[in-house]
């Protein structure tokens, strides 16, 4: 078949044991070649396959053993590639068709396949399906140096992430971590951990500060808007800020629900400062933030 004949490839992908037809199957087997098939059949192929090597008498058995292994080594990476795609698009938001497909990038197609193969950990296969479905779902949203990173990125590194996206807050286009030591530490969360983030190039260790013109702060933090108010003529709060890297893997391991007491402590540790409140969101139209009327204070009235 000539290669501008791939993108037409009808291919069956095995979904919960449900076979069905989908163009990014299509796109996949024209950018890279990759046929991904039902796991029934690709299983009688794998037997039938090491049962004619084991019967050949015309290969020694170190030329068996060579060729076994090597067999063996490209099916666990197919299986790696399969696994990841066949979970994103359970992923989806929406259905595979309404997904504008045709404009993804060829390169990042490429880069993601290949990078997929060495992906064994079903946790960290859960972080790359998670990529892929964002991208089907809005192209661009993860950039090649994102690849590069998460490619690279352990299961250990993946572990310390988790760990502070459940303290991640957003203002404007800005994504931190409010630089408290002495707070994080009550959540696990040392400065170890944050230089460890730094190395690896997710997180500023480098005393960026979230600065007010007017003495109050509206920061987002899940589910939740935090007004802040400074108690002196200037508000400027501490912060570690993530990358752009930091900010796409964060968007794959945020979680939906604010941690209250940890903004307690927050607010009481800094009660000399500046005064803490919250509403719950209600919606996100744009940049513009809709919550409910009711405030509830992080803070004692007397203080």
């Amino acid at each position: 078949m000539e290669k501008s004949e791939k993108s037409f490839i009808k291919v069956d992908v095995n979904i919960d044991g449900e076979v069905c037809n989908n163009k990014l199957m299509d796109k996949i087997a024209g950018v890279t070649g990759i046929i991904f098939g039902p796991y029934r059949e690709k299983k009688l192929a794998r037997t039938k396959f090491l049962q004619e090597i084991n019967g050949r008498e015309d290969l020694t058995n170190i030329e068996k053993l060579a060729i076994t292994s090597n067999y063996k080594k490209i099916l666990k990476e197919y299986e790696n590639q399969n696994d990841i795609v066949n979970k994103a698009i359970e992923m989806l938001n929406k259905p595979i068709e309404q997904c504008e497909i045709d404009l993804m990038d060829d390169t990042w197609i490429m880069t993601f396949i290949d990078n997929a193969k060495n992906i064994c950990d079903d946790e960290l296969k859960l972080v790359w399906s998670k990529i892929l479905a964002g991208e089907l779902e809005n192209n661009g949203t993860y950039s090649l140096r994102t690849l590069e990173r998460v490619k690279n990125m352990s299961k250990k590194d993946a572990e310390k992430f988790t760990k502070i996206a459940d303290f991640i807050m957003e203002s404007g286009n800005r994504y931190f971590l409010l630089n408290d030591d002495e707070v994080l530490e009550k959540y696990n969360i040392t400065y170890e951990d944050i230089m460890f983030l730094d190395e690896i190039g997710f997180i500023k260790e480098d005393g960026k500060s979230l600065n007010a013109s007017v003495n109050k702060l509206q920061i987002i933090y899940n589910n939740i808007i935090v007004f802040i108010e400074g108690k002196k003529e200037k508000l400027s709060l501490p912060i570690y800020t993530l990358t752009e890297v930091g900010k796409e893997v964060f968007s794959l391991l945020q979680t939906a629900q604010a941690n209250l007491e940890y903004l307690k402590c927050f607010s009481e540790k800094n009660k000399e400062k500046f005064r803490m409140a919250y509403s719950e969101i209600i919606r996100i139209e744009g940049s513009k933030v809709i919550y409910k009327s009711d405030l509830n204070k992080l803070y004692n009235e007397n203080e």
